[in-house]
């Protein structure tokens, strides 16, 4: 796959060219079952679970991804696509969390390429990439310190986890009007886990450590970000996403 070189825009914020400009202008959808953005996706997944245990399936559906790959096209394209049941597990620090299915995984980060081209989201949520991360907000802060007589730190708390579903899809819904793709949104967001035989459902919020949660979190932050924009201070408002609760956290140098 052809790879394109990061350039630096302004003098700050390090913008990655998207090897797959070339599908920019036809339908969502055709976009997500491209075999660019099906493979690119393959590869993050590779990447991602090459130290999963012996028996996770992602080796299966490496071992027959040709096959796999033609059937999550036709099952794309036909709307027919069913994200399956998470797998509840304990890491080893006594955390529970749900994991998604290799297959489901693979779709969800397939969405996340195509959708980061369609959402909007402001270049102030330095949690996404190629938005600058942590450091970048730091630095931002601390080149206004001097100019300015307080720094307001702000955390929103259980971020993810109290996202109102309706909400989201009705401003998802703006932007994404296949609703063959609104279905695949709204099956990540109503999702269930499970785990020897009990189960789990979600009402509300967002999935923990899903590749789609930061575009869909710092998406539902836009509107927010816009008023913080028409704000005296908001010429130095970052916002970062804690990689361990999910919280939005925003920081203002004000004057």
């Amino acid at each position: 796959m052809h790879r394109t070189k990061p350039r630096r825009l302004s003098g700050s914020i390090l913008v990655v060219p998207d090897p797959r400009h070339h599908l920019f202008g036809i339908p969502i959808l055709a976009q997500l079952a491209s075999d660019d953005v099906l493979d690119s996706a393959y590869e993050w997944l590779c990447r991602r679970r090459r130290d999963y245990s012996a028996n996770s399936d992602v080796w299966a559906l490496r071992r027959n991804w040709p096959r796999e790959k033609e059937t999550i096209k036709c099952e794309l394209l036909s709307g027919n696509y069913r994200f399956s049941l998470l797998t509840r597990i304990t890491l080893k620090d006594g955390e529970d969390t749900d994991l998604w299915s290799a297959r489901d995984a693979l779709v969800l980060k397939a969405l996340a390429l195509v959708l980061s081209q369609h959402l909007p989201a402001s270049p102030r949520c330095t949690h996404l990439k190629g938005h600058g991360g942590a450091k970048f907000a730091v630095r931002e802060v601390r080149e206004h310190l001097a100019a300015s007589r307080f720094v307001l730190r702000t955390d929103v708390k259980s971020y993810y986890a109290s996202i109102d579903h309706l909400m989201l899809l009705d401003q998802l819904a703006v932007h994404v009007t296949d609703r063959r793709v609104l279905n695949l949104l709204g099956q990540y967001l109503r999702r269930t886990s499970e785990r020897g035989g009990s189960f789990w459902d979600y009402a509300k919020g967002i999935s923990l450590g899903c590749s789609l949660s930061p575009l869909i979190g710092a998406f539902f932050l836009d509107a927010l970000d816009a008023a913080a924009a028409s704000c005296a201070c908001s010429t130095s408002a970052s916002w970062t996403t804690s990689s361990s609760s999910r919280r939005p956290a925003g920081s203002c140098a004000a004057r």
